[in-house]
């Protein structure tokens, strides 16, 4: 008896609760909207035999307060069965021949929810916290009968409670049309213990998590709906409309066309001026519209919030037929924006898209790994000349010094006749890549690196073999 007085007072908590809100938010025309749910659930945690992924029912009700925010009202009625060969959490079903203990409860749940926008006023990501009560039992899955354990001061209790629980929510939700929506998401709730009056043992050995898969359908209704669509990024808030109404009925005046307006504002475009002047946006732009029908375009890049796929391009970008920009060479800086819109691709541009000429302003040396005596060139270098060539050919103004040093022969002659090879390999593998000779300039410097004295062996070890200096 005691346990369904305390299910019927949470019930009418519940009802006023909702009773009190819609009261509060009336005067805003307030929207609201009404699911119902279907998926599975399971409790997680405890000691074996595992329960099972079972089916599950759920009503919720969701009141929206703000753009992005809402108060949802749950209720969800479950009974998940065990299963003693299950050998994970995640098994589907049971047979009853497998079956031991059955959870049966009711669960009651209040969440504060946001949703981000994903893919324009069609698709949003939606997640929720807060909290509720567990009203649940669990009993014999062959005779239904309340299983029996220890209570905290040793007496025998049924296995059931009125538990305080956290609540989480983290899914899809999308628009079918105007009224209806379909949610899919992921639903996880934590028992807390408190109502709970088991045994330590008891209370350590049973699941605390439960976990909730569910597909909602939901219809929306509310007073001045078809006017604004709340949930939709309408360029008009409640606040506005207030506004226009309280001013319309005493400063009105009459527009060349006989349209009442309110002074001071713009003309508001009667249903026939829409249609007339932005023929086929009034339904197709979902609320995405000015005060005279017309789609908003935010970048003004000629395709309007509604059907571009970014919205938020910087102005003068050049965009494809979905609004996003196009970027021909693939250098961050889109078509119409960059200065150089052929520049190669991968190469470090500057804030105008053009090749970033800075990296020539100092020296840069080439930790080429010669074989002794040798002047040919390792792949990992040649790959680090390709990538200067193409800066080469597009600085055409600049000229480099190829400076080749040498430490490796026995004398100091030796290492000048190495080292002038090695600039002259340098040369011939950038004129390969089309960097005119006169333009290069091979020098052999055998071991004079910054001076170096011939005993200094550390630091001609750790000197670069080809430093390349560059100049105009």
């Amino acid at each position: 008896m005691s346990h369904k007085i305390t299910v019927m007072r949470i019930t009418i908590a519940l009802i006023i609760l909702i009773l009190a809100f819609s009261a509060v938010k009336a005067g805003d025309s307030q929207t609201y909207s009404i699911g119902v749910g279907y998926g599975y659930s399971t409790l997680l945690g405890g000691t074996p035999p595992w329960f099972t992924l079972t089916r599950t029912y759920h009503i919720r009700f969701e009141s929206y307060f703000r753009e992005k925010w809402r108060l949802e009202l749950g209720f969800s009625s479950y009974r998940i069965y065990d299963d003693s060969t299950a050998h994970s959490q995640f098994k589907f079903g049971s047979e009853k021949i497998h079956r031991t203990r059955v959870w049966k409860g009711t669960d009651l749940t209040t969440l504060i929810r946001y949703r981000r926008s994903l893919i324009g006023q069609k698709l949003f990501l939606v997640g929720g916290v807060g909290g509720g009560i567990a009203i649940w039992k669990m009993a014999d899955a062959k005779k239904d009968t309340t299983l029996k354990v220890v209570g905290q001061r040793g007496e025998t209790v049924d296995f059931s409670a009125t538990e305080v629980m956290l609540s989480s929510a983290l899914g899809l939700e999308g628009h079918l049309s105007g009224r209806w929506k379909l949610a899919v998401e992921i639903r996880a709730n934590y028992l807390t213990g408190a109502g709970a009056e088991f045994a330590k043992s008891f209370d350590n050995s049973r699941g605390r998590w439960s976990l909730m898969p569910v597909v909602f359908f939901s219809y929306r209704f509310g007073k001045d709906y078809w006017k604004l669509e709340p949930w939709t990024s309408s360029p008009l808030s409640w606040e506005s409309l207030d506004t226009l109404q309280r001013v319309a009925a005493s400063n009105k005046i009459e527009t060349t066309k006989g349209q009442s307006r309110e002074r001071g504002l713009p003309a508001i475009a009667s249903d026939s001026e829409k249609e007339e002047g932005c023929s086929g946006f009034k339904t197709t732009a979902r609320g995405l519209v000015d005060l005279n029908g017309c789609p908003i375009d935010t970048d003004c890049d000629g395709i309007p919030d509604y059907a571009d796929n970014c919205p938020n391009n910087p102005m003068g970008a050049m965009v494809d037929k979905n609004g996003c920009p196009i970027d021909s060479d693939k250098d961050g800086i889109p078509d119409g924006l960059d200065d150089c819109p052929g520049s190669d691709s991968g190469m470090a541009v500057d804030k105008y898209g053009c090749i970033d000429l800075s990296i020539l302003e100092k020296p840069i040396a080439l930790n080429v790994r010669y074989q002794k005596g040798s002047f040919e060139i390792d792949p990992v270098s040649q790959k680090k000349l390709d990538d200067m060539s193409r800066i080469l050919r597009r600085a055409e103004g600049v000229r480099v010094e190829i400076d080749g040093y040498a430490f490796d022969a026995a004398t100091i002659e030796e290492d000048l006749t190495l080292s002038q090879k090695r600039a002259n390999r340098v040369r011939d593998y950038l004129l390969k890549l089309g960097i005119d000779t006169n333009r290069m300039k091979p020098v052999g410097k055998g071991r004079l690196y910054l001076g170096a004295g011939e005993g200094n062996v550390q630091e001609l070890k750790t000197a670069p073999r080809i430093e390349l200096i560059f100049f105009k």
